[in-house]
């Protein structure tokens, strides 16, 4: 079905009672086509490959395997619409920010989900099926990321297997996440996104998981938006949303950030661990997993795309590590960004940690090494001194990311000189102030200026 900007098209006709959707696959990754694409796998009345290419950008250090789409948790419970939970998207007008294709995994008739007026009924398409266990995996994932024992309908979920190349070890994602729960019944009937990376979901922002829920904008930095001003007409009372500056769909309210932007667009991701049989990347399972919870009439979406394998650390994703990356990582955590790709440490949260965790953990260094050599020399210490009281980045000496080379920059280099030459470096008195402050003193009051 088209509508105004945002296509979605999807597929009838599948072979199975459940619709449910299977590929061929191989015992090894023999599948993988030298080009990083899939050969020869392929579906009746289903292409997994312009599926899964769907998610992929160019160049994006991935080879995927066969996508499969399963909607079935339970007893099929109406007639066989389940083959429209599932759809690619094309998104010429930017709708929700997101690229231009992906796909899109929803409880409810996706093919209503495209751009245009919210002039549907919001008891879309009832029950696809009842909760249940007859998909182990389907349960196993419900149970991590509900918690056992909860109610449960129209699941739908995508099986993606990816191997990296060139030693990519983490993974990221771009999604918006719609919902017809709102706004009237978020956590109350708390519909729910998993994007699970061998098993463990990472479709988490600033300890929070994704679904239709009420959150505290002033933890999370994100919360729903929606089309309208809503009204209860059975009570009467009105829900008043922030307005989404993007075109409107069906679907009554998206997660949106609380930053100046508005965007509707998040990433999250997870590190790779299980290396490649050939020994040049790494290898995961993804699940992308969509459910209504508590009740089936309502329905939820989520649009993916821009899959992609980086270097964990490469925050400015160009495949180098280097000072940009911790001058980008600065910025992110004194601008509060929620991306993903700023989460070095894989804890959901971008602060100073993962700042600790890029220069000590991925570049092996210390605070203090400008140059990124290993060390803490001579050579660092005259980089830093010549730049005292200017404005600066890491490779000027701003070790504290405050955009100006102080003292405090001297000290923190100091406490690690000699990191790397054998100990053959003593600490250095602290310059004083006597020799710049008379020339550069009002330059300490200055507040860091953006490198954005």
């Amino acid at each position: 079905m088209k509508h105004q900007s945002l296509t979605l098209s999807y597929w009838v006709g599948c072979s199975t009672a459940f619709a449910t959707l299977t590929a061929t696959t191989a015992s090894s990754l023999d599948f993988f086509a030298p080009n990083g694409r899939v050969a020869g796998v392929a579906l009746p009345s289903f292409d997994p490959i312009v599926a899964a290419e769907s998610l992929l950008l160019q160049g994006a250090g991935l080879g995927t395997g066969p996508l499969v789409v399963d909607g079935q948790i339970g007893t099929l419970v109406s007639p066989p619409v389940i083959d429209r939970s599932f759809a690619v998207y094309e998104n010429a007008a930017g709708t929700y920010d997101l690229p231009a294709t992906g796909i899109a995994l929803s409880t409810g008739d996706v093919s209503t989900h495209g751009s245009g007026p919210d002039n549907e009924d919001q008891f879309t398409s009832g029950s696809f099926f009842e909760a249940g266990t007859t998909d182990p995996l389907n349960q196993q994932l419900l149970d991590d990321l509900l918690g056992p024992g909860i109610d449960v309908f129209d699941v739908t979920r995508a099986d993606l297997l990816v191997a990296t190349t060139q030693g990519r070890d983490k993974l990221l994602i771009s999604f918006a996440f719609a919902t017809e729960e709102a706004p009237e019944f978020l956590g109350e009937f708390t519909d729910s996104f998993g994007f699970f990376v061998d098993g463990v979901n990472r479709a988490v922002i600033q300890g929070s998981t994704i679904g239709a829920q009420e959150y505290d904008e002033a933890v999370t930095g994100f919360d729903f938006a929606g089309n309208d001003v809503t009204t209860l007409i059975s009570s009467g009372e009105t829900f008043e949303f922030d307005i989404i500056a993007t075109p409107e769909t069906e679907l009554d309210g998206v997660l949106q950030t609380n930053d100046a932007a508005g965007s509707n667009l998040f990433r999250v991701g997870g590190p790779l661990v299980t290396p490649a049989s050939n020994g040049l990347g790494f290898v995961a399972d993804l699940n992308f997993l969509i459910a209504d919870v508590g009740d089936e009439a309502l329905d939820s979406t989520v649009y993916l795309a821009d899959l992609r394998a980086v270097f964990n650390g490469d925050t400015t994703l160009n495949d180098t590590i280097d000072a940009d990356d911790i001058d980008a990582l600065f910025d992110a955590v004194d601008a509060g960004s929620l991306d993903q790709v700023f989460d070095i440490n894989f804890d959901s949260f971008i602060d100073a940690a993962d700042i600790d965790a890029l220069i000590q953990g991925v570049l092996g260094t210390v605070y203090g090494d400008l140059d990124l050599d290993g060390d803490v020399d001579l050579t660092d210490q005259w980089i830093l001194e010549s730049h005292l009281f200017q404005p600066g980045e890491w490779a000027d000496g701003d070790l504290d990311g405050d955009g100006l080379v102080t003292f405090s920059d001297f000290d923190i280099l100091n406490n690690n000189r000699g990191f790397g030459t054998g100990g053959g470096l003593a600490p250095l008195p602290e310059p004083t102030t006597a020799l710049f402050g008379g020339v550069f003193a009002p330059l300490l009051l200055r507040r860091r200026a953006s490198r954005a």
